[in-house]
């Protein structure tokens, strides 16, 4: 996980906090997982078949990496992952009690346990998923790539895999962290945000955003600065105005949602949204496969948006013109 001072994501979330397990926490984890499995309707005989798998061990917490959402009096959830190989780790729980779910939680551990495992090289996610929980990974991106046998005999549990660093090497010596945008950031990402998306300033929904004033989060391999997401929050929730990064499908993208959603739900967001542009199909692609809704097509908005910002091309990727403001949302 990041760490040292201002490092994302371990500080309070709303009337939650997140935290490293303890051996200690044992007896509250097997009752997390208890309540959330029984919670899907089976059978307590079926129930008693998978005890094994539903009570984590204090060696296995002290052993592996657990991580808790609490509120001030319980635990409520909690995720954890173990490696397989060099880049290979393996989603072996995720669990939100009933009446948290559909809040937020589930996302936020989620994105935590991404976090810590981009962080230490991982290009590949594997999660062997209950049925039911399958279309909430689905959602965030990752694939079926098989089925793997359960108990009772003939119940089969579908195999998913999600792909945190896609393409080129993984170098494992660089630990990827996302942290707040300081303000000994700023002379390099007004230099980035330049370079990156031509210009300081940003239309959305008829706001001009200057966007090197904002709030930001920026990923960084090792110590340099590499990707950068700002964000305003109003009345809407949190907009994720831009989002680049100078090392494309390294995962970076990812976590800087996860750290925007994560701020969010701390400033008590019911969603996180942004804008992109009708002809901008990449970022159409890449917002849907992280679990974004595509919720409004603006027609013509970007024809009002000149006004405000005239320097807008006519035409973008790939030689279309640029008409249509697409507004995508993640609901907290």
């Amino acid at each position: 996980m990041p760490s040292g001072p201002g490092a994302l994501p371990v500080a309070a979330i709303g009337a939650l906090s997140f935290r490293r397990a303890r051996a200690i926490d044992a007896e509250a984890l097997a009752r997390v997982a208890w309540a959330a499995k029984a919670g899907r309707g089976y059978p307590f005989d079926w129930l008693m078949l998978w005890k094994d798998d539903l009570e984590p061990s204090p060696t296995s917490i002290e052993a592996e990496w657990y991580f808790v959402a609490e509120t001030s009096t319980d635990i409520i959830g909690f995720v954890a992952v173990e490696p397989l190989g060099t880049d290979r780790w393996e989603l072996t729980h995720l669990w939100v009690r009933p009446e948290w779910q559909g809040r937020g939680v589930g996302d936020a551990l989620f994105a935590h346990a991404a976090s810590f495992c981009v962080g230490r090289g991982t290009r590949t996610l594997v999660i062997v998923s209950d049925p039911g929980a399958e279309p909430f990974y689905a959602a965030r991106g990752a694939v079926r790539v098989g089925v793997q046998a359960s108990r009772p005999e003939g119940r089969e549990l579908p195999v998913l895999e999600l792909e945190l660093v896609p393409r080129g090497p993984v170098e494992s010596s660089f630990a990827r962290t996302i942290q707040p945008l300081a303000e000994e950031d700023r002379p390099w990402a007004r230099e980035f945000l330049q370079r990156e998306a031509g210009s300081l300033r940003m239309v959305s929904r008829g706001v001009l955003h200057q966007v090197d004033e904002l709030q930001g989060l920026v990923g960084r391999r090792g110590d340099r600065p590499v990707a950068l997401a700002t964000y305003a929050i109003g009345e809407r929730g949190l907009e994720v105005v831009t989002l680049h990064s100078a090392e494309p499908s390294r995962g970076f993208g990812t976590l800087l949602l996860a750290g925007a959603q994560s701020i969010a739900i701390r400033e008590g967001c019911r969603r996180v949204w942004l804008i992109t542009t009708n002809d901008n199909m990449p970022a159409i692609r890449f917002y849907r496969r992280r679990g974004f809704s595509l919720v409004a097509v603006h027609v013509n908005a970007v024809v009002a948006s000149r006004r405000l910002k005239p320097e807008i091309p006519e035409l973008g990727v790939g030689g279309l013109p640029i008409r249509d403001e697409i507004e995508f949302e993640r609901l907290l």
